[in-house]
Parts: structure tokens; sequence; C-alpha cells
């Protein structure tokens, strides 16, 4: 029964579609576009082009929902340019990993729509209006922290970026936004529609799959139609074991709430004297310590249904504290 509860709803549609989608997005070059639009206007100031990069993360973070994916397509457009640019190596490496990793974080996240099943069910759009938040904050913190490394460091070779930006401004603005606009309205489509009410996440993850078609088919003409269904098999294949260790989690927390374990833990933290902010600690502990050896996914697997009937059981907020959790990951 626990196993059939665990598949019978749409938080494994929404992970597959939401990879498809950002799958599509990356084979149809949208990544490029988003950048060049950020580019065109900050990239001769100090430190703007890493800023750019991490910017174009952040929007295409909330494309695919996925850490990896935004690494894997962002990363292997702007590290090769940053580092021609006079940028160090390892700097852009970081900055470029760091960055990606918001997109586990900045809604539409697949690591923390598994996250809300394998907590019980949350809401997800309560918890993606947190996690907009936070993703972003984080972002933030991330681009003063480039700009203060150029500013200190150095900003590359400026004669090489002067170069590359005036190559692109050798267009109008007019043509380089009317190239862009497709795919800056991506994210705006996603969240807009979670966000208004409008449509549910799974339905949100259709919309934008087939607005990624669309416009990587027909507009930038960048995926020929005979490729779709390879990349649909591609993607489900990568996305379906993902799924099955969600199902198969939830079967796991069922077991343990049968055996009384989760209350029984939180009896024994509150008999030790341990205060909820101790234990979110302890939590984000456990997360940042099994994050440097594992997957995401196979340590939100063990901690997740573990700790969730702990949180609620100390009167933490579910949806603040599984947010803070993904982070630490």
């Amino acid at each position: 029964q626990a196993f059939h509860g665990a598949v019978d709803n749409n938080v494994g549609l929404t992970i597959v579609l939401f990879m498809i989608a950002g799958e599509f997005m990356a084979k149809g070059k949208l990544t490029e576009k988003i950048f060049h639009t950020f580019a065109y206007f900050c990239g001769k100031r100090t430190g703007f082009m890493p800023i750019a990069s991490i910017i174009t993360c952040m929007f295409y973070g909330a494309i695919s929902g996925s850490g990896p994916a935004t690494t894997a397509a962002v990363g292997a457009m702007c590290y090769p340019m940053l580092v021609g640019m006079g940028y160090d190596k390892f700097f852009s490496a970081s900055i470029l990993v760091s960055a990606g990793c918001l997109g586990m974080v900045i809604p539409p996240s697949v690591p923390l729509t598994g996250a809300a099943g394998l907590a019980g069910g949350l809401e997800l759009v309560p918890l993606y209006q947190i996690a907009a938040v936070s993703g972003v904050s984080a972002g933030l913190l991330l681009i003063i922290y480039a700009y203060l490394h150029c500013r200190i460091r150095g900003d590359g070779d400026r004669a090489v970026i002067h170069q590359s930006v005036d190559e692109l401004r050798q267009q109008s603005f007019r043509l380089v936004f009317k190239d862009s606009i497709w795919a800056l309205m991506t994210p705006v489509l996603i969240l807009g529609t979670i966000f208004s009410g409008i449509a549910d996440t799974a339905q949100a993850a259709v919309v934008s799959l087939a607005y990624s078609i669309l416009v990587a088919v027909f507009v930038y003409r960048t995926i020929r139609p005979e490729e779709i269904l390879p990349l649909f098999r591609q993607c489900i294949l990568s996305a379906a074991p993902l799924c099955f260790l969600i199902a198969l989690s939830n079967v796991f927390s069922a077991g343990m709430s049968a055996l009384d374990i989760p209350a029984r833990l939180a009896n024994a933290l509150i008999h030790s004297g341990v205060s909820s902010r101790v234990l979110i600690l302890l939590v984000l502990g456990c997360m940042l310590l099994l994050g440097a050896f594992m997957d995401c996914g196979a340590a939100m697997a063990i901690l997740v249904p573990l700790f969730a009937p702990v949180i609620l059981h100390f009167g933490l907020d579910p949806y603040t504290s599984i947010v803070a959790i993904i982070m630490c990951q």
C-alpha cells in the first residue's frame, strides 16, 4: 500500500517532465541566448562576465530544476569562455559549480519536489515560494563574492573581454533581445503559472516541456524533429531511477512509522534536552557531511523520511526545514 501510494501521485511525473524540458532547453541553446542578453549590457564592467554566468545559472535552474543539469549546460558554455578571457581556471570552475547548485534550490527544483514527497506530501507551492527567496538570496551572495574577487584579484584580460563584448554589441540590442526573449520568458512562464495558481506543478511541467519543444524546434531551429524522441528516451532513462528511489524511500518511511522509530527518536531527543535549534543544526550538519560523499537523492532518501516526523514533533516549520536541508546538500 505504501509503495502504491508513493507512485500514485504527480511527484515522479513532475520530475520527469522538468528534466526533459531542461534537456530540450540545453540542446536548443536557450542558455546561450540568456547569457548574451546579460553580457550585452554588463560585460565590460568589473566582474560582470562571471556575474553574467551566475545569473544564467539561476535562470537555467528555474528552467531545468536540476543542479547537475544546470552545471553541465551552463558550465560547458561559460567555463571555456571565462578561462579564455583570462579568469583563473579554479575560480571559473568553482563559481560555475556553486551557481549550478542553485538549480537544486530555485524552483522548480527536482530535489525539492522529491523531498516534498519524502516528507509526507508537503504542498509544493508554499515550498517553492520559500525556496525561491532562499535561492535568489544565495545567488546574490555569490554575485557579491564574484565581484569582490574580481575587484581584489583582478578581472581577467580586459582587452579580450572588451573585444568579445564589442563583437556582441555589433548587433543592436533590439535584435539581441528579440533573439533572447523566448528563452527569457521560460522561467516567467513556469513560475508565473505555479505561483498565480493557474496550474499546479505537474501542469506547469507539461507547459514548460511543450514550450521548450516549440521554441527549440520551430523558433530557434536548433533541434530537428527527428531528434525529439531520442531526447525523450535519454531523459526518461535518467529520471526513472530517481522516481523509483522516491517510491522505495516512501516504503522505507512507512516501515519506520510502523516500527514507531521516528516517535522513539523524537522522545529520545526530547529527554536528552536537545532544543529545536540544536536539532535543526544536527540535521543540517548530517546533510553537509553526507553531501560530501553521497548523491543528493540517496542522502535525502535516508534522512528526510527519518527526520521529517521529528521536525514536526519539535514544532519546526517543515517547509523552511526542507529548503534548508536541500541547500546544505
